[in-house]
């Protein structure tokens, strides 16, 4: 089984053992508190990542030991086919955080996915709701069902052709995410000083960022939340991330007793 060298600050180097770099990030997960925190995974062009918490001091770097891979790309990820291009008309009115009148219409907005006659009716309603003010090429809600996620309801270029499939819960970042109950916001650091610009635009290539919350009940986990990609950042703000878990909470909610 491959190993993954973790290192902090405070301590010495350690190695974690797991199956692929999703199941040794689940793994370093654990080691964060405060389950309502985004942790952040900075990828660089080496495959190391930088893994922390604004909310607290905590930070590691992790990359694969020798003979155990090139570390970790979004592009390994099974969650990730929407990337290739941007959904027409995707994308928030403004990137600008919302005043008062437009955060009180997305709050009754996100309380109404609560009250939606179906789940698949809530499901849709909720990736319009993040669409319509995220600047985001793309978003899909994964359902929980056993072993694997499925696709539920999916924005973006290959929308029509992921719907409906299913990824094993153990894989990529949103099995990290289904693993731990905890948010990721997981970019590709363009800060590293080897990065070469020129490269993207000869190859047409965008860095890649995603976010992905859980939806959880009372400890359990339903399903994940996915947007990939804003426009004109290369991470999604503090206020995309609270509006992300606004919506997930209000979709796990429909499965709680009444």
């Amino acid at each position: 089984m491959p190993k993954f060298t973790v290192r902090s600050p405070d301590t010495e180097p350690a190695a974690i053992e797991a199956a692929d770099w999703s199941g040794a990030l689940s793994k370093l997960l654990g080691r964060f508190t405060g389950s309502g925190n985004t942790v952040h995974v900075d990828v660089s062009n080496s495959g190391a990542a930088e893994i922390w918490d604004e909310h607290s001091e905590l930070r590691f770097t992790m990359d694969s030991d020798t003979g155990a891979g090139t570390g970790f790309e979004l592009t390994d990820d099974p969650t990730t086919d929407l990337w290739d291009a941007p959904t027409p008309g995707s994308g928030a009115r403004t990137a600008a955080q919302p005043d008062e009148v437009v955060t009180a219409d997305m709050a009754k907005s996100v309380e109404a996915l609560v009250l939606a006659p179906t789940d698949t009716g809530a499901f849709e309603s909720a990736i319009n709701l993040l669409m319509t003010h995220i600047p985001a090429e793309s978003a899909s809600v994964l359902l929980a069902e056993g072993p694997v996620l499925r696709f539920t309801s999916v924005r973006g270029p290959h929308a029509e052709n992921l719907v409906g499939t299913t990824i094993p819960i153990d894989k990529g970042i949103a099995g990290a995410v289904a693993n731990s109950g905890r948010a990721l916001l997981v970019r590709e650091a363009r800060q590293n000083p080897q990065h070469d610009a020129s490269v993207d635009q000869t190859i047409n290539h965008v860095t890649r960022t995603l976010l992905a919350v859980p939806i959880q009940a009372n400890g359990s986990i339903l399903g994940v939340v996915e947007l990939l990609n804003p426009f004109g950042s290369n991470t999604f703000m503090p206020w995309h991330q609270k509006f992300a878990r606004d919506v997930s909470t209000a979709l796990a909610s429909r499965f709680l007793p009444r």
